[in-house]
């Protein structure tokens, strides 16, 4: 990996934007390492959660944590096409995801939380590393098994009536409550379980 780079501790994997000399510019390369770093996560059992950080103070130029952000496409005479309007209506609701992307409104971390697009907003770089960094443990320290079925539970959910996602939560249960999993969150109440990768 060039522009990237990718530890593993704990069972968190960092995926690091690392092209200081163009402030982590995402050009195709770094894209493409991007969805190859997050292959290799997927297809790694050691690695239980992912966290993708700039290396440099900025997480890809234009985009400080602090700065204002918008959906940019339309002013260079396109539509937003990475998932962006299909996925933000479900987040911020039609009303708001429309006018921000026909003005391309900027809007603030403040903004942001009051939206609901992001689930927190820390003081400084260092604390969001810290924050972060604790989420991604205390994910890791769950049942893999159990963190990949509400996964895909909270997907397919999002797709779906509830009588489906009832359905469909209870043929994942009936085929998953056999492992050990199970067992050694429940005997975990006694001391920290061991989860297998």
């Amino acid at each position: 990996m060039g522009d990237t780079t990718l530890p593993l501790a704990d069972h968190i994997a960092s995926i690091n934007l690392n092209r200081p000399d163009k402030a982590n510019d995402m050009n195709l390369a770094m894209w493409r390492e991007i969805l190859q770093a997050f292959k290799w996560v997927d297809a790694t059992p050691e690695a239980r959660a992912a966290i993708l950080a700039g290396e440099v103070r900025l997480f890809t130029s234009g985009e400080d944590r602090s700065e204002r952000v918008g959906i940019k496409e339309i002013d260079i005479g396109m539509t937003a096409d990475v998932g962006t309007l299909q996925r933000l209506p479900k987040l911020i609701g039609e009303g708001m995801a429309r006018e921000l992307a026909y003005t391309v409104r900027k809007f603030d971390a403040t903004e942001a939380l009051q939206m609901k697009l992001v689930n927190r907003v820390f003081g400084s770089p260092e604390a969001l590393r810290a924050g972060v960094r604790e989420i991604a443990a205390s994910i890791c320290s769950k049942s893999p098994l159990s963190i990949r079925g509400v996964k895909e539970i909270i997907t397919y959910a999002r797709d779906h009536t509830v009588a489906d996602g009832l359905n469909h939560v209870a043929t994942w249960n009936a085929a998953v409550l056999l492992s050990s999993d199970r067992q050694e969150a429940m005997m975990g109440n006694m001391g920290k379980p061991e989860f297998k990768d």
